[in-house]
């Protein structure tokens, strides 16, 4: 036989212990090893986090590269040394390298004995014998002596202790979490990445920020405010922001707002138009990084804004274009449409601290609107009504982001104004006799029509006492009344007769009017009203005596003015008859000309304002005339017996203005003509005699027309007074009669009713 002996079972088993052993020293040298580098990563952690006050970004990073280091920690120290423990041969040397006194013997034995565990065949030329002998004492050398001495006894307790020790610090520190707050403070920030702070002197927030979020409008400005908390010890610090942007860093100091007790800080980041972050700092802390986030602010696409007037004004809703301000009438409604860019959560218009949502008319939640006032019915007597001012909108979308532009319009509430009424009396002076007719040229303007117009009149009888409220009366006109056929008239501009015939009025009597115009606007109460007026005409009741005695004194002031006008005319005559005397061609000398220029141009001059006089004179009569026709004094005359062309209308009419009528047009106008052809032939330097001449002419024919008529006026004059005188003599002759009949009236003493049959009819 040459296969030699097996290993003995015995040898196999307790190199199978010592390889548990060994096992069991390398899972403790590499859990000691391990648990020590992870105690002193975690104790690094601790000292620089609780140094530079790290944030969120670096304790997430170097939380990821403890995990990272301390997975492969664990499997290059711990794992992967069970996997390279020594084979048995590498076994048999370090047993043979601790015990010298085996020689070799147990290799050589381990060696053969594999080649007959094996049943291998020995090489050729060996004795069996021989190698049994060997194998045979080699094991039976080992079998005195102790495995376990190769392994190192003082480095494996040495990592025992130091496996106990880091267990125990870690348990340590598992039982600190809880009960320390430093270590409370490490493991929420360091290990579970929360928002737990240091211990510190000062705390600072950043308002708005949210999960290290902060969501801004774009293209707005934003205003950033940082408070040092209440709890802070240290409140009085410089905040700061460390703003983020790219690859650019910057710090920017905060201010102030005063508030807080100063504890409050602000800075303001304009025109924000992209991303960024930022942190703040200040005494001992620094807070956690923020990033904005820009999002689209809600905005209002279309708004329209309708005015609905009231019933009475009859006019249809008024679109409103813009922000105004418009100005609504009082009473209105308004109807506001809006359209958003991005559904919203709310919507509302804020009036003078009063928020008035407005309600969702689509499922989208991009149309809104509302009718204001919303409670009421919105007229003058509502107690809710349209308000002026400023109407602002205020959008939150659904992320809670507000509009940036506030959109809002203006309003301006506009009082429906009375008529305005504007009125003249025409062809009447302030003297009137009881029996005149008052022609009135008034004009009235309302913006939503006229219901009625009319005379509001007022006077005082003589016999009346002063603390006697005057008489009252209302006289409407003929109108035609607005139908849905005939529209409403908002302006009318034109002559009303108002007849004092009418009225109760006798001479000595004052009287007073005014146009009064009414519009469709409701009264509210006895202090509102809805009645225009005109300014007052004031008047005063006479006699037709008393009446022609001031147009005779009138008359005569015009023929005063006519006189004085007659006077220059006459004057140019005289100067005209002097130039005609002195001026010829061959003395027209360009130093003569120079100084009769001017005389000339203030002959054309003052013949221009001689028209102008007669003029004024011939409008005034004419108004005389006027006056008394209004007055109706024709009549009187005529009751009078008096013949026609002894009248006053024909007086005035033929005599006189008809007279100066003709002599504006021909006369006076062909004398301003023929003086500035004085001039030309005085510039020309020949013909100026002949001009003069025929200048001459007509100045004398204007004088002599002038004195027909101042003749006529006089005689005029003449006649009226002793008209008036007449009339006046008859008025007292009359009133003598009537005093006399009413003297010789009898006396009631009795009773009619008791002497009933006592006198004889």
């Amino acid at each position: 036989m040459n296969s030699p002996k097996p290993i003995p079972l015995e040898f196999t088993q307790r190199l199978q212990q010592l390889r548990r052993q060994l096992l069991g020293w390398t899972a403790v040298r590499g859990a000691a090893r391990w648990l020590t580098a992870v105690l002193g990563m975690l104790l690094l952690d601790m000292v620089a986090d609780r140094l530079f006050g790290m944030d969120w970004a670096q304790r997430a990073i170097i939380l990821l590269a403890m995990i990272v280091f301390v997975l492969g920690w664990f499997v290059w120290r711990v794992i992967r040394p069970l996997f390279l423990l020594p084979s048995d041969r590498a076994l048999v040397y370090e047993i043979e390298s601790k015990h010298p006194q085996l020689r070799e013997s147990l290799l050589a034995a381990t060696q053969f004995g594999a080649i007959g565990t094996g049943d291998g065949q020995l090489p050729a030329g060996a004795s069996p014998e021989l190698v049994n002998e060997t194998i045979d004492r080699g094991f039976a050398a080992a079998a005195e002596v102790d495995f376990s001495s190769v392994v190192n006894a003082v480095k494996r307790r040495s990592y025992l202790q130091r496996l106990v020790v880091a267990c125990v610090l870690l348990a340590a520190i598992a039982v600190g979490v809880t009960q320390s707050t430093f270590l409370h403070t490490w493991f929420d920030r360091n290990i579970l990445l929360g928002d737990a702070q240091w211990p510190r002197q000062t705390y600072l927030v950043i308002a708005g920020a949210k999960d290290g979020r902060l969501l801004v409008p774009r293209g707005a400005d934003h205003r950033q405010v940082v408070e040092v908390t209440e709890a802070s010890q240290d409140q009085d610090v410089l905040v700061s922001l460390e703003i983020e942007n790219g690859n650019t860093r910057m710090i920017q100091p905060m201010k102030s707002t005063g508030r807080l007790a100063g504890r409050e800080h602000v800075f303001v980041f304009h025109n924000v138009s992209a991303p960024f972050r930022f942190r703040a700092s200040g005494g001992d802390d620094v807070t956690e990084w923020v990033d904005v986030e820009l999002a689209e602010p809600p905005s209002i696409i279309d708004m329209k804004l309708t005015a609905r007037m009231p019933d009475y004004a009859a006019a249809e809703p008024l679109p409103l274009i813009g922000s105004g301000p418009h100005p609504v009438l009082a009473g209105s409604r308004l109807d506001i449409a809006i359209e958003t860019n991005k559904d919203l959560a709310s919507a509302v218009v804020q009036h003078d601290g009063v928020d008035l949502p407005l309600v969702a008319t689509s499922d989208s939640r991009r149309q809104f609107s509302l009718t204001l006032p919303n409670a009421g019915d919105g007229g003058r007597n509502s107690a809710a009504r349209l308000m002026g001012g400023e109407y602002q909108f205020v959008l939150t979308d659904v992320g809670g982001l507000g509009n940036v532009r506030k959109s809002k319009f203006t309003l301006t509430i506009k009082e429906d104004r009375t008529p305005e009424v504007r009125a003249k009396l025409l062809g009447i002076s302030g003297l009137v006799v009881p029996n005149a007719v008052l022609p009135t040229a008034f004009e009235v303007v309302d913006d939503y029509g006229l219901q009625t117009l009319r005379f509001a009149c007022q006077y005082r009888t003589a016999d009346m006492k002063e603390d006697d409220a005057p008489v009252s009366r209302l006289i409407d006109f003929e109108q035609t009344r607005p139908t849905d056929e005939v529209p409403r008239d908002k302006k009318i501009d034109r002559v009303e007769v108002l007849d004092l015939a009418t009225l109760p009025l006798q001479p000595g009597a004052s009287f007073r009017f005014q146009v009064e115009a009414m519009d469709f606007r409701p009264v509210v109460d006895d202090s509102d009203s809805n009645v225009g007026q005109s300014n007052e005409l004031l008047l005063r009741i006479v006699s037709a005596e008393e009446l022609r005695a001031d147009l005779l004194r009138r008359e005569i002031g015009q023929r005063k003015a006519f006189l004085n006008a007659r006077d220059k005319q006459f004057e140019m005559t005289g100067q005209l008859e002097t130039w005609l005397a002195m001026w010829n061609d061959a003395n027209l000398t360009e130093t003569f000309r120079v100084a009769q220029d001017s005389e000339l141009i203030r002959m054309l001059r003052d013949q221009k304002g001689v028209g102008t006089s007669v003029d004024r004179v011939a409008t005034r009569f004419e108004e005389f005339l006027v006056e008394v026709q209004n007055n109706r004094l024709n009549d009187l005359e005529v009751a009078q017996g008096i013949e026609e062309e002894n009248r006053l209308m024909t007086r005035f009419d033929r005599g006189i203005i008809r007279p100066i009528r003709e002599l504006d047009r021909n006369e006076i106008a062909q004398a301003s003509r023929e003086l500035d052809a004085c001039r030309m032939a005085m510039l020309a330097g020949k013909g100026l005699a002949g001009a003069v001449a025929r200048a001459l002419e007509v100045q004398r024919e204007a004088v002599r027309k002038m004195d027909l008529i101042l003749d006529a006026m006089t005689s005029s004059e003449g006649y009226q007074e002793v008209v008036n005188k007449a009339l006046e003599l008859k008025a007292a002759q009359q009133r003598l009669k009537q005093d006399i009949e009413k003297s010789l009236e009898p006396d009631d003493i009795f009773d009619n009713d008791d002497l009933e049959d006592v006198f004889d009819d």
